[in-house]
């Protein structure tokens, strides 16, 4: 058996709508009649319809104002018009109105109509699924360009581990194959095998919620180079605090021998910091003192300590904040509960 179509059908023609209905008699189709327009978009709200039928007596401009109208009332419905006397130019004029198809009133008679009905809803179905699949390409496309103009690695995993997206800064930090990789499974690793069941451990309970919300989320990775270890933050990709195969983590990692160029309008912007509370944030991710702040500030070491503690309140009041407060000051800060401001 085919899957059952519910159907809103329109038309202030009595005996024209029960001869619809009649046609489209048998499981298959579940039909809603109402006789004026103005009750569409509530009857549609209700019932939840898969296509909208308007029945026109005739081919005149009224009929082809309710199709515009029905057209942009409910977008989200395929739209099928059946004119008894209807033609060629009625039907191109109707589509161009909005109407999904158009169905004469000699096709009803010979019995097409619940066929070419049904065909009209898969072909808008179709079409909607190909243009949320260009839609989806398209906007992870430009998603895909605003990590790689980051100059911070950012990974995405599923609930195993395993990669299913990378920016071109993690790119280059696993080609360097020095403390992060990716094994022939897909799986994400560090060199270490403790800091590889550390890190898969921490992308699972993060995933499962089973991490506490003031619990870290972030962790050191070493490098055989000896070069200074990787900043890694692990936060969920869903909001939702329980374990699923679809939900996965995003990964951020930073290399603390490479500087990273942050805008201060962005972090004034996220976390309401004054003008000059994100120039001392910024200072101390140069590696500035407080006293070679309070110098560049002309202020006194009192008040750039007071300042600067000002600023870690502000950005400690969710997950998201931990990114800056990794890109600032590492992994140690997001682990303290109360962060002080760093001493000369």
């Amino acid at each position: 058996m085919s899957e059952s179509i519910h159907v809103l059908l329109i038309s202030r023609r009595a005996a024209l709508a029960q001869s619809l209905e009649k046609a489209l008699g048998g499981d298959d189709f579940q039909v809603t009649a109402i006789s004026d327009i103005e009750q569409a978009r509530e009857t549609a709200g209700q019932g939840r319809p898969d296509v909208v039928v308007l029945a026109l007596g005739t081919s005149d401009a009224t009929g082809l104002r309710a199709a515009r109208r029905l057209a942009g009332e409910l977008s989200a419905l395929p739209l099928v018009v059946v004119a008894e006397e209807g033609d060629d130019d009625l039907a191109l004029k109707l589509v161009q109105a909005g109407a999904e198809d158009h169905i004469s009133g000699a096709d009803v008679a010979a019995g097409r109509f619940a066929h070419l009905l049904r065909r009209a809803v898969e072909r808008y179905r179709q079409g909607r699924a190909r243009r949320e699949r260009a839609a989806s390409d398209a906007a992870e496309s430009a998603a895909t360009g605003v990590l790689d103009r980051l100059q911070m690695g950012v990974m995405m995993l599923d609930a195993r581990g395993r990669v299913l997206m990378t920016n071109a800064k993690a790119r280059g930090i696993i080609a360097d194959a020095d403390g992060l990789m990716v094994g022939l499974d897909g799986v994400f690793r560090a060199a270490d095998g403790d800091e590889t069941r550390a890190l898969l451990e921490l992308v699972r309970s993060t995933i499962a919620g089973t991490i506490a919300e003031d619990a870290s989320c972030a962790l050191t990775i070493s490098r055989p180079s000896m070069r200074q270890a990787l900043n890694i933050l692990v936060t969920p990709l869903s909001g939702r605090r329980r374990q699923s195969e679809n939900n996965g983590a995003a990964i951020f990692i930073s290399d603390p021998e490479q500087g990273i160029a942050l805008d201060e309008d962005v972090l004034r912007g996220l976390y309401s910091l004054t003008r000059v509370e994100a120039r001392l944030a910024l200072g101390i991710a140069r590696g500035l003192q407080v006293d070679e702040l309070a110098a560049d500030t002309k202020v006194s070491i009192h008040t750039v300590r007071s300042q600067l503690k000002q600023v870690f309140r502000k950005t400690a009041t969710n997950r998201q904040a931990e990114l800056v407060k990794l890109l600032l000051t590492g992994p140690a800060a997001i682990s303290a509960e109360a962060p002080d401001a760093p001493d000369a």
